[in-house]
């Protein structure tokens, strides 16, 4: 998506709300008289307030950065957006944590993972990596939830736009990428591994942090309070974004697929299976008679 595409589209919402506004004071000197003599300005005045808060957004927009911050619906929100902004052919790519998909935050099965399919369905190209620090047994049962979503997404979708990685990565490592606030997806208009900067428009999490005890470990629970959108448009962004995406790439080449990764549960679970019996029946097998009969 060009930086100019961008602010094209800002400037026609503008130019709608200007319009309406304009519209409505000549329409506002035609309302009915109220008992008391005054008009009611009451349409005219939000109005003018909605596009008070436009020319506030698109001059952030002009600077090739915009935040959302408040409830999750409106984070959700925006991002459907996004989506729906994006052109067939381009791609959508991302880095994330399951933590970012609980009901909390993007929705485990909501609004964001169907607009994914429905916009993967229209031609848009969807990769998303999900980064893990243990295997997927050993992971919560909802973390579990969120990635087997994901993968009956993947497998329903016959288009194939829609490729969901793993990459297992050290605790340490897990812990810098919530820290640093690293880029955490972005849209382009082409395919490429690596797009020209200013054919993008990049996106990063705020998010607030909690410890909790889960699974007999200490964990980091996310509420993502913000969204930052912002365009690669001069020298230490693009430099930000081509480090960003170089990280991407090379994680995404070394990475599994999300089926393989889950099913590494039922393989685990059948050699814990295996392993425990086989202690059984080698304990069994071992007794003698004074250890099931006892000695007194």
């Amino acid at each position: 998506m060009h930086h100019t595409s961008l602010l094209n589209v800002c400037a026609g919402i503008l130019n709608t709300f200007l319009d309406i506004v304009s519209q409505s004071d000549q329409d506002s000197k035609t309302l009915p008289v109220k008992a008391n003599g005054s008009r009611s300005y009451l349409f005219l005045s939000l109005l003018k307030g909605w596009t008070e808060k436009a020319l506030e957004d698109a001059a952030r927009m002009s600077r090739g950065h915009y935040e959302i911050y408040g409830h999750r619906d409106l984070l959700v929100t925006s991002l459907c957006r996004l989506l729906a902004g994006a052109t067939k052919g381009g791609v959508y790519r991302t880095m994330t944590l399951p933590s970012y998909w609980t009901d909390s935050n993007l929705g485990s099965n909501g609004r964001f993972l169907t607009m994914n399919k429905h916009m993967a369905r229209q031609g848009l190209r969807i990769e998303r990596l999900f980064l893990v620090d243990r295997s997927f047994h050993e992971l919560t049962e909802r973390e579990q939830e969120i990635l087997e979503f994901q993968l009956l997404a993947e497998e329903n979708l016959k288009e194939k736009n829609f490729k969901v990685m793993v990459k297992q990565i050290a605790e340490e490592d897990l812990a810098t990428f919530e820290k640093d606030g690293t880029l955490v997806a972005y849209l382009a208009d082409t395919r490429s591994p690596f797009p020209k900067p200013d054919k993008c428009l990049c996106l990063n999490f705020v998010s607030h942090g909690s410890f909790k005890w889960l699974n007999g470990r200490k964990m980091i629970e996310h509420s993502i309070k913000k969204i930052r959108y912002w365009i690669p448009n001069d020298d230490y962004r693009r430099e930000a974004f081509k480090k960003s995406n170089k990280g991407f790439t090379e994680k995404w080449q070394n990475a599994i697929s999300l089926k393989e990764y889950v099913e590494d549960k039922s393989k685990s679970a059948l050699e814990d299976l295996l392993s425990n019996g086989s202690r059984y029946l080698n304990s069994e097998l071992n007794k003698t008679p004074s250890d099931e009969e006892g000695v007194g």
